[in-house]
């Protein structure tokens, strides 16, 4: 089931929430986040390495392990499970030292199955917000946690293969960095711009660029029709990845047509290949309809992306741009 969008908690400013969309399927995510032999290749972020003690996986259990970072210096950890619900939840402190020192802090880690998809979402929750902040300055511990989350999915690629489901991948490099290429996806006022085939217009955008973050844009058509789009933001990942599932809302709410959409941008020399992979989740009829005009819709929202971009960055008309389906 997809998270529904929250309301901002009150222990909002002592939380750090890092999510992820995963291309393999939830029980293997599960079983190389809770398997020594394969937690161990990948926990952490870049150019640490980690040793496992021991991981007795079971309310109380623990998990105590040494992290290597790259300047040779050891940090010894140690996560006691307080809750487990197997391939969907992990709650746990997590502390550092002997395993007779305090917590430091509590995570709560989810795994929600997107069919052949996997969203991991990871919140963890310190005594105060300057405890947080803290960890964040010194430990640089969101850039730790994206780092964290790509080397699982590095991990993973190799094992899961490509989903079975329906897929749809668009392309564009366009002449601009990626860092306003990314704004351009996140903040309203410069989404409204470009969304949309040649000729709609967007009267009304929300997109809450965070993790359970919502999302409403109406588009409107040429002759006047407007056709409202729901959804909820998944991961944010700046400035590399983008997911939010995309409903396509028909009379009185209905969903005619739910997809995951997972955005990727990558620079090189100045440029900025977005790419837009579209994994289809549920279909009514009339949603069927709806995927007949997507090649050609996100085509033209592509184009209208890089001329938005262009203008943007001070330019008076696109550069030249490469583009592939």
């Amino acid at each position: 089931m997809i998270p529904s969008p929250e309301t901002r908690r009150p222990s909002a400013a002592r939380e750090i929430l890092i999510s992820r969309i995963f291309a393999a399927p939830r029980s293997l995510v599960y079983r190389t986040w809770t398997d020594p032999s394969h937690i161990s290749s990948w926990w952490g972020p870049r150019g640490f390495s980690t040793t496992t003690s021991s991981m007795d996986l079971r309310p109380g259990g623990m998990w105590i392990y040494v992290m290597h970072g790259p300047d040779g210096r050891d940090y010894e950890n140690w996560i006691r499970y307080i809750t487990i619900v197997p391939e969907e939840l992990l709650h746990y402190d997590h502390g550092g030292g002997s395993a007779e020192a305090p917590a430091h802090f509590q995570v709560t880690v989810a795994f929600t199955e997107l069919k052949e998809h996997t969203l991991v979402s990871m919140l963890s929750v310190f005594p105060s917000a300057e405890a947080r902040d803290q960890v964040v300055r010194y430990y640089g511990a969101i850039e730790g946690g994206y780092q964290t989350m790509a080397r699982l999915a590095e991990q993973l690629a190799g094992a899961a293969g490509r989903p079975a489901g329906r897929s749809f991948v668009f392309r564009r490099t366009v002449a601009a960095p990626r860092e306003l290429v990314y704004r351009a996806w996140t903040q309203p006022d410069m989404l409204s711009r470009w969304w949309g085939p040649k000729g709609f217009t967007i009267p009304h955008c929300v997109f809450e660029a965070e993790a359970g973050g919502r999302i409403h844009i109406d588009m409107r058509a040429p002759d006047g029709t407007v056709y409202p789009m729901g959804g909820t933001v998944l991961e944010v990942t700046p400035p590399d990845r983008l997911a939010f599932l995309a409903i396509a809302l028909g009379a009185q709410g209905v969903h005619e047509l739910e997809n995951l959409t997972i955005v990727t941008f990558a620079e090189s020399g100045g440029h900025t290949t977005v790419s837009v992979e579209v994994t289809v989740q549920n279909a009514t009829a009339r949603g069927e309809n709806h995927l007949k005009g997507m090649d050609a819709g996100w085509t033209s929202s592509l184009v209208r992306l890089e001329a938005a971009v262009a203008s943007l960055d001070g330019n008076s008309k696109p550069r030249p741009s490469i583009s592939s389906g």
